[in-house]
């Protein structure tokens, strides 16, 4: 495990530390240690308070014959054994207050310790007791200040306190100061010694020093004598990191004293409002000074209020509670539509009052049907969202029927309401461990006044209070939580009662379910398409020879303490008698006693998305599944652990549960366990027989996909739904291998965005190409209508499923998030989806200072997804910077709108891209330059465009602002009329310089590093100016006094821009990137 940055001991690159402050301090501590290395060579040293080495390694490297180091931390010295390793270093552990050596030292280093020990004179004489009689002592301690530096410090020494010492021990001593400098080297090369250094401020003195270091021994002074002084050089980007916090700090004073004078005006207004209020009061009190009845009345008030309490607390008033709840829905809604149907029915009577002819009769019969709308055939309702149950129980039966051609929606508890309000007529609504609720009462009423049939689903027997003592999970909770647990037991119970039949995932489940006199059927667990193609990709990648065996244990939760418990003994054994045995356990769980000595042969890893489960489950040998026989809540347990292993061809070893025992034929598609005993043989032949494993593992393999895949879950859903048959509907499609489900996860809705603009557009073609796409809108204030009719008014008419994001997603092959935001989002989609990729428009990072946004976009790129970026500069970055998959395609062009046109202004002018609301097209940057390039050039005219927020008044020179141009022509024009655009791309281009070139307008960019690939990696099509405003105005001046020059770039501009693709083209690059990336199968999910 790395060690972090403590503020004290350095560690170099600790990743807590701010890396150009770590480089500061790094070069600080090795210049002390490069000092001392001056009297390294041939000696034998002694390095107190070593920390995590380094040191110790620069004084072995010089030529030291033995470093003896030590550290009051062992973790210190576990990494230093680590990390700088010498034949010559002995690192150890040590007190700097106790410690002796037989053996003498010539030279003994002290640094950054002495004002930490709490006595001081203890360590200079256990150092005195290890200095060879000629031996030199180097020490160094920050110089006290009026206050302490910091908490860590227990005594700080003054520059003469620190002196004396010396002298008092010493015969001979030099003492030194240490401050960092800051400077300007000139030099050919880099240089090994400075000459005539110039100071422009007096030199520090040791009164003045941030470090002191003394150097003192009793042998010749001639051997201290001769130390030269010492300077290690760092680059500038600390000094960079300072002028950046001290620009971000006074920004922040101008906002402080900003909002100060805000708070001092509205402290002002709430004086004049309190005094305002005060003559209110005043007037109020007197008239009610009049009224002497006030004290009955209140009386009266108060006896009311004693029997409205009365009232509440009584017995009546809880009974009927739900029936005013349920009175207080109806008024509302009832009251609401009775309102809505009555204007409409008068809107209808007019209408069909006046004669029609039978076109438009029709028409007004169409509208309304189309209004309805079809509705689903099936809702499912999820009363149980945490967890990974939902997926076995909701959401693989949702693949099931929808590859049938059923149409399928799924709703959160607090969502239901939604059946009814918008008139659905589902066949069934099947609720997944839902409990009783007014909201159910409400559904199920709803149900039955329309004969939709209703089903209650359940995977574990949670619907019986009697047992729950037998719940080891149960008697886990606080003893406060264990009424509330129960109380939701009673619901599960109460509400199943009044669904039309029940569905459980296993016989036992099924018997209980039918017990309490309702219709039962079994729909087992089962894998899902997704987990299938994992699998199957696993599978062929077989796991190379190897010189140990794995057992894993997938627990989960920590509810199966107990369970593990039946095997643990065996594994115990097995342990001890094979060395080479490994445990791997995924999630919580307490090992029992007697593991603590495996310790270094067991891996834990937290629990983990299903598709990475399968990774780690791969990888085993065996897998377990033990639990508690003849607890009746473990004999309703499905066999999930057995055919989620089978998958894999991986064997398993399960309890004798009553669903194993139907699932798993013992010897062949598994073994089956009772007692330890039979734990400790199964498991003994399984790892002495690898041809064993292979076959059951094979068997089980084809066990598994017979009956519990999404053929069984289709047939056993058909058997117990009451639905159509719709095998020959036009809504079966017959899909092409080709044909994707891809949906995209879009921030909001910015009308004219590019960025949007470029994701509706990949969508739509996608859409045009036969594949199924959705659009998921978070943020967003519009409904899923308005939406669409904003897609079709400003930018794409798009056909296919467009929803608000809810939390919800359906299955699909592949699953877009299209900013860092969305990232987060999508991750909770990776059990629906078969690979989350990252549509890259923007190094987004840099739309932020420096901060928690800033960290949460940059994490976003280490999150292992696959990534498709417009343009090539993304790209680039991300995979040189975070080591990213990423795969780009070139921006489109329309050339339809952007191309050479007749020119029509006769002067010469520029056109700059003016956007002061995006900090990322530099605006400011820009004015300084074009101040600077008018004074240059004053007869060349500067066109403003691209916002209507440019202030006039704030700019030193003329502008012709043009804002927003009408239409994009009119925007080709301007260009096509330029002498020169102005566009600048520090996150990423956009479209504007490429569209730019395209009308034959030579494009001023910065010169910033990478900025090049934006180009062709070259620098003679655009000019990449240098970002310095006054440079890059006369680089621009040369250039536009320059007409052969000015010809070439533009020439360039235009043979690069033939090159780059139409939309179709764009789009046909995005779904062969998709679809190669599908193909490969290479499926990272972070």
């Amino acid at each position: 495990m790395a060690l972090e940055f403590t503020g004290e001991r350095i560690v170099p690159g600790a990743e807590n530390c701010e890396p150009l402050f770590a480089d500061k301090m790094y070069m600080e501590h090795s210049a002390r240690y490069k000092l001392a290395s001056k009297f390294a060579k041939g000696a034998k040293i002694l390095d107190i308070g070593c920390g995590v080495g380094y040191g110790s390694a620069i004084l072995a490297d010089a030529g030291a014959e033995s470093v003896t180091a030590f550290d009051l931390s062992a973790e210190a010295i576990e990494h230093a054994r680590t990390f700088y390793a010498r034949p010559t270093i002995s690192f150890e552990t040590g007190d700097a207050t106790a410690f002796s050596y037989e053996d003498k030292f010539d030279l003994i280093v002290c640094f950054e310790l002495i004002e930490h020990v709490p006595n001081p004179d203890k360590t200079f004489e256990c150092i005195m007791s290890c200095l060879a009689e000629d031996g030199i002592l180097v020490m160094s301690t920050p110089r006290a200040l009026e206050e302490k530096r910091n908490d860590f410090h227990i005594h700080e020494f003054a520059a003469d306190e620190f002196e004396n010492k010396f002298r008092s021990l010493f015969r001979n001593a030099r003492f030194f100061q240490q401050n960092n400098y800051m400077g300007s080297i000139i030099a050919y090369q880099l240089p090994g010694v400075l000459v005539e250094p110039s100071f422009m401020h007096p030199a520090f003195d040791l009164d003045a020093a941030d470090y002191i270091i003394g150097v003192a021994t009793n042998g010749a002074a001639e051997t201290i004598a001769s130390i030269e002084n010492i300077t290690v050089l760092n680059n500038e980007d600390y000094v960079k990191l300072l002028e950046r916090d001290v620009d971000i700090l006074q920004r922040r004073r101008m906002d402080l004293e900003a909002q100060v004078e805000q708070e001092e005006r509205s402290i002002a207004e709430m004086k004049a409002q309190i005094t305002q209020k005060e003559q209110s009061m005043a007037e109020m009190k007197a008239k009610f000074a009049l009224r002497p009845t006030e004290t009955a009345l209140m009386q009266d008030v108060t006896r009311l209020s004693e029997r409205v309490q009365e009232m509440r607390s009584s017995l009546s008033w809880k009974v009927t509670s739900p029936f005013r709840e349920a009175n207080r829905f109806f008024l509302r809604t009832f009251s609401a539509r009775y309102r809505k149907e009555r204007r409409a029915r008068k809107a209808l009577q007019s209408v069909l009052s006046a004669p029609l002819s039978s076109d438009a009769r029709l028409s007004v019969s169409s509208k309304k049907r189309i209004d309805a709308g079809p509705g689903p055939d099936v809702v499912y309702v999820i009363g149980c969202w945490p967890g990974e149950s939902k997926r076995y129980r909701v959401f693989n039966a949702v693949e099931a029927l929808t590859s049938l051609g059923y149409r399928v929606e799924v709703l959160r508890e607090e969502h239901m309401g939604r059946i009814e309000a918008h008139g659905w007529r589902p066949a069934a609504i099947v609720f997944f461990r839902t409990p009783e609720s007014h909201l159910t009462a409400c559904c199920i009423n709803y149900a039955r006044q329309h004969s939709i049939k209703t089903f209650f689903d359940i995977d574990d027997l949670v619907f019986e209070p009697d047992l729950v003592d037998q719940i080891d999970g149960f008697q886990l909770l606080p003893e406060s939580e264990r009424a509330t647990y129960i109380e939701g037991v009673r619901r599960y119970r109460a509400f199943l009662r009044e669904t039309d039949a029940v569905i459980g995932s296993t016989k036992p489940l099924v018997a209980a379910l039918a017990a309490l006199g309702k219709p039962a059927y079994l729909v087992p667990n089962t894998f899902n398409r997704i987990q299938l193609e994992k699998a199957e990709v696993l599978r062929q990648e077989r796991k190379t020879a190897r010189d140990f065996l794995k057992i894993g244990y997938f627990s989960g939760s920590r509810t199966h303490n107990q369970d593990f418990a039946m095997a643990a003994p065996a594994i115990l054994r097995l342990l001890e008698e094979f060395p080479s045995l490994r445990l791997l356990i995924v999630g919580e769980l307490d090992l029992p006693p007697g593991f603590d000595s495996f310790s270094g042969r067991i891996e834990r890893l937290d629990f983990m998305p299903y598709q990475k489960m399968q990774e780690e489950l791969a990888d085993c040998d065996i897998n377990i599944a033990p639990l508690v026989i003849g607890n009746p809540f473990n004999e309703a347990k499905s066999e999930l652990k057995w055919f989620e292993a089978a998958l894999l061809e991986v064997p398993c070893v399960v309890s004798k549960t009553e669903p194993y025992e139907i699932a798993v034929v013992d010897g062949t598609t598994g073994m089956l366990a009772a007692t330890e005993t039979e734990w400790y043989e199964k498991l003994r032949v399984l790892l002495q027989d690898a041809s064993l494993r292979q076959r059951i593992g094979e068997a089980a393999r084809q066990a598994a996909l017979s009956s519990w895949g999404q053929e069984a879950l289709r047939a056993g859903l058909l058997d117990v739904l009451p639905l159509k048959d719709v095998s020959s509907s036009p809504q079966l499609l017959s899909l092409s291998k080709e044909r994707k489900k891809i949906d995209w996860i879009i921030p909001g809705l910015i009308l004219g965005g590019g960025g949007h603009r470029n994701i509706l557009r990949a969508a739509y073609f996608l859409e045009q190409f036969g594949h199924d796409v959705g659009l998921i809108f978070t943020g967003v204030e519009e409904s899923a209508p308005e939406i669409r009719a904003l897609l079709h008014e400003h930018f794409y008419p798009f056909q296919g499923q467009i929803k608000v994001y809810d939390g919800i997603f359906r299955y699909s092959d592949v699953l877009f998030a299209t900013h860092w935001s969305t990232v987060y989002t999508a991750l909770e989609a990776q059990g629906m989806t078969g690979e989350v990729m990252y549509f890259i428009q923007d190094f987004e990072p840099m739309f932020a200072p420096m901060g928690t946004e800033y960290i949460l976009a940059e994490n976003t790129y280490r999150k292992g997804l696959y990534g498709i970026s417009s343009g090539p500069w993304c790209a680039h970055v991300l995979r040189k910077d975070f080591n990213a998959e990423v795969d780009f395609f070139e921006f489109p062009i329309d050339r339809n709108v952007y191309f050479p046109r007749q020119r029509q202004k006769t002067e010469r002018n520029i056109i700059f891209f003016a956007k002061p609301d995006m900090p990322r097209r530099c605006y400011e940057l820009g004015v300084a330059m074009l101040s600077e390039f008018h004074r240059l050039m004053p007869d060349v005219e500067i066109i403003f465009y691209g916002a209507r927020n440019v202030d006039e008044r704030q700019l030193d020179f003329p502008i012709t602002l043009k804002g927003l141009m009408p239409t994009i022509h009119d925007l080709a024009q301007a260009y096509s009329d330029a002498d020169l655009g102005v566009v600048f791309s520090t996150t990423n281009p956009s479209l504007v310089p490429y569209e730019m070139m395209a009308c034959g307008t030579p494009v001023i960019d910065l010169d910033r590093a990478g900025n090049e690939v934006n180009y062709d990696g070259r620098n003679d099509i655009a000019l990449l100016a240098d970002p310095e405003p006054r440079i890059m105005a006369r680089q621009m001046a040369s250039l536009l006094k320059n007409g052969d020059e000015l010809a070439k770039r533009s020439q360039r501009g235009l043979e690069l821009t033939s090159r780059m693709p139409d939309e179709l083209g764009m789009a046909k690059r995005v779904e062969e990137l998709i679809l190669t990336r599908l193909l490969r199968g290479a499926r990272k999910v972070a």
